[in-house]
Order: structure tokens, then sequence, then C-alpha cells
């Protein structure tokens, strides 16, 4: 017998990392406007801000909707990463609880 595919993670996964590239582009731009001028100005804090917030969504879309097998788990360390770059963004906050212990990490 045959497993259905996950059609979800089989959508996610690419328009995560369609996304991804051009975020990345857009924050690297970004370093090197801070490493020649030293500031940013008001725009570009704005264009920071949302490249972090781009990056912490995609990070935890692909947690939630991505193809993830055993041995790929994460350790306690990366999630807590992924939990506190998503909570900067102020508009919905996350928090992973570990299912042995219901302890929050």
């Amino acid at each position: 017998m045959t497993e259905k595919p996950d059609i979800t993670a089989l959508v996610t996964a690419p328009i995560c990392h369609d996304l991804a590239s051009p975020t990345g582009a857009i924050g690297n731009g970004v370093e090197l406007v801070e490493l020649r001028s030293k500031s940013l100005g008001e725009e570009g804090e704005l264009v920071k801000a949302s490249v972090n917030a781009t990056v912490a969504k995609l990070k935890l879309f692909r947690i939630a909707f991505g193809q993830f097998h055993a041995e790929k788990m994460l350790n306690a360390t990366e999630i807590s990463a992924v939990q506190t770059d998503w909570n900067i963004t102020g508009q919905i906050h996350v928090n992973f609880a570990s299912e042995k212990s219901g302890r929050q990490i």
C-alpha cells in the first residue's frame, strides 16, 4: 500500500524556497548599506524589520507545513530561535511545548 502524498508539504516547500532567495538578497543588500553608511535611516530600518519578520515566518511555515522526517528533528535551541524570531514580529506569539513534559521551551 502506498502512502498518500502530503499535499500541504508539497505546496509549501517550493513556495518557502522561492521566497527565501529574494528575501535573502534584500537582507544582504540591507547589510551592505549598513556596512557602508553605518546608518539605514528610518526607511532602511523598516526594510530590515520586514526582512527579519519574513525570514521568521518562512522558518515557522517550513516547520509547520514542510516535509519533516524523524531523522530531521529540531533540537530545543533551534525551536527556541524560531520562536524568538517569530515573536519579535509582535502580531502572533508562538509557544512550543515539549510533549513529554508539557514544559515550554
